[in-house]
């Protein structure tokens, strides 16, 4: 409870920075009409609101959910299947886009793609994607279009719209077999950052959906930072408090049950200690005796709790992962210190145990 909750509230930012990879993120139907009416819209708010835009990306993305067996894509009817942890996200892109936005010169043919992924095995020569087969011209060694680090997903690059619109087609092909409701379209990404006063960017933000809507009733999504950076403060903040909350009444409550044991414990081996000094034990091995029982019963349930987060921890990577934070490292660094501070707690504790129940039996 303790290490994932302070996690998601430490690794806030690494969340937002995953989620955000702008300050602004839109995205809508390629329909021409409404990406012109978009831009422009975009444009005269920016004006508005004494800001200037930079670093802008535009791309199209086909995002599918899959299943993926031996080199084979297949589009997942959601509704039916619901095996989220066995689901994986197919980022397809055009090559036109990957050329533009990140200054290559790939080439690719109809039936070739490249392909990336850093959580999945993509080392085929062919792939077989929503029915249709593909040589793979290229594995590409960079994290690109902004996927979420550490999330099951596969980037695809194919040869041109025709292509993303041709699998786009096949996919809700599939998806109709199964009777899903959930289709997948085309969408055009728009990413840009924003300079200028810090009100203003907050304003920006907030108005920007409504100005959208307001020209077209069917705008798509948009996202900003400074928004969301209030609904996640408050989101993990409020986890953060039932984390902190609960981990410490459960301590507390634990050690208490232990040192009250202890304790009654005591005074049931108080005859039993006199008997053995009667006998000639040293008041030296009776306090040896004590220190070695009261440690086993005290560090034992840390030792395997240890051992119990240890093998849990791919569980609990894939469940920070749907909040959407992928930092392994902090995670592990934070587990450690929650471990550590475990120990120390404990430790406290049972050297003042350890003193009242030799008292008792002495």
């Amino acid at each position: 409870v303790l290490s994932t909750t302070f996690s998601l509230y430490i690794g806030m930012e690494d969340i937002l920075k995953s989620d955000y990879p702008r300050d602004v993120v839109t995205k809508y139907s390629t329909d021409e009409e409404l990406l012109s009416v978009v831009d422009n819209t975009i444009d005269k708010h920016a004006l508005n609101h004494n800001l200037e835009i930079v670093d802008k990306i535009k791309f199209n993305n086909l995002t599918v959910a899959v299943y993926v067996d031996k080199g084979v894509f297949t589009s997942v009817n959601m509704v039916e299947k619901e095996d989220y942890f066995q689901m994986k996200d197919l980022e397809l892109y055009t090559v036109e886009d990957y050329n533009k936005i990140y200054s290559k010169n790939l080439s690719l043919d109809k039936n070739q793609i490249a392909v990336y992924s850093d959580t999945m095995d993509l080392d085929y020569t062919k792939l077989n994607i929503m029915g249709k087969d593909y040589l793979v011209k290229e594995h590409l060694d960079d994290n690109i279009f902004y996927p979420e680090e550490g999330y099951s997903s596969a980037t695809v690059i194919v040869s041109d719209f025709k292509e993303l619109e041709e699998l786009q087609i096949e996919s809700e092909k599939l998806l109709n077999e199964g009777g899903s409701y959930y289709p997948n379209k085309i969408s055009r990404d728009y990413y840009f950052n924003i300079e200028g006063n810090m009100q203003d960017k907050m304003e920006f933000g907030e108005t920007l959906r409504q100005t959208l809507r307001g020209e077209r009733e069917e705008a798509g999504e948009v996202r900003d930072v400074y928004t969301a950076k209030d609904q996640y403060l408050s989101q993990y903040g409020s986890l953060f408090f039932v984390g902190l909350f609960l981990g410490i009444l459960f301590l507390v409550a634990t050690v208490l049950i232990i040192y009250f044991k202890q304790i009654s414990e005591g005074y049931q081996d108080q005859e039993r200690y006199e008997i053995l000094q009667k006998v000639g034990m040293t008041k030296d091995e009776v306090k040896s005796t004590i220190s070695t029982q009261i440690k086993f019963v005290f560090f034992l349930p840390v030792a395997m709790a240890t051992i119990h987060i240890a093998f849990g921890f791919p569980l609990l990577k894939k469940v920070l992962g749907m909040f959407g934070l992928f930092n392994t490292n902090l995670f592990i660094m934070i587990t450690l210190i929650m471990i550590a501070i475990f120990v120390l707690f404990y430790a406290i504790v049972y050297n003042q145990t350890a003193k009242v129940y030799y008292r008792i039996v002495n």
